[in-house]
């Protein structure tokens, strides 16, 4: 165990430095929206149920943060992204992917906007007016359409970077194949 906090701090120099580079930030900036707003839309429920205002306008803020991230997101992709030679895998059909879902995303980017617009606008009516309450309500339904955007959209990057995920499967069909093998023993 001291041995491995050891080589932590050897490999912390070089941590701090992959900070600085547009692949690793790309990297860590990717789960942020679904985690991110995933997180927001239940704490939003749990403040529109309890009725808390403090725990509401911290669940609108928390959303529009990770809604907004979609702009620097976006800007470092093509920077952060694998370049033909990066290694033997990447291929020519995956740099069709790797463009064909920067431009998905760029065509989405917009929701994670519209939504961090609704959540201000819900930040700034108040929450016992009818327009209030309609606005929450609009915000928990179009934040539960872009988690889902935010899903499809991180399901297309996976295909990239694992070619199993790439054949489509049929609607309720298994995801993987479970195979057993029998061994002699009874």
């Amino acid at each position: 165990m001291i041995g491995d906090f050891l080589h932590f701090i050897r490999d912390s120099r070089s941590l701090i430095q992959m900070f600085r580079e547009d692949g690793y930030l790309h990297l860590l900036m990717e789960p942020l929206f679904t985690y991110g707003i995933g997180f927001s839309l239940l704490l939003f429920i749990v403040a529109f149920v309890a009725k808390e205002n403090k725990c509401r306008t911290l669940a609108l803020l928390l959303l529009i943060t990770s809604s907004i991230f979609i702009y620097p997101y976006q800007h470092k992709r093509n920077q952060g992204g694998p370049r033909p030679g990066y290694n033997p895998y990447w291929t020519a059909e995956n740099q069709k992917l790797w463009d064909r879902q920067t431009q998905r995303r760029r065509h989405f980017q917009y929701v994670y906007y519209l939504l961090a617009a609704a959540a201000l606008l819900n930040i700034v009516i108040s929450p016992e007016t009818l327009l209030g309450k309609g606005l929450s309500v609009g915000v928990l339904g179009l934040g539960a359409f872009v988690l889902a955007c935010g899903l499809w959209l991180n399901l297309h990057e996976k295909r990239i970077f694992h070619p199993e995920l790439r054949t489509e499967r049929p609607i309720g069909g298994p995801l993987t194949e479970v195979v057993v093998y029998r061994s002699g023993i009874t």
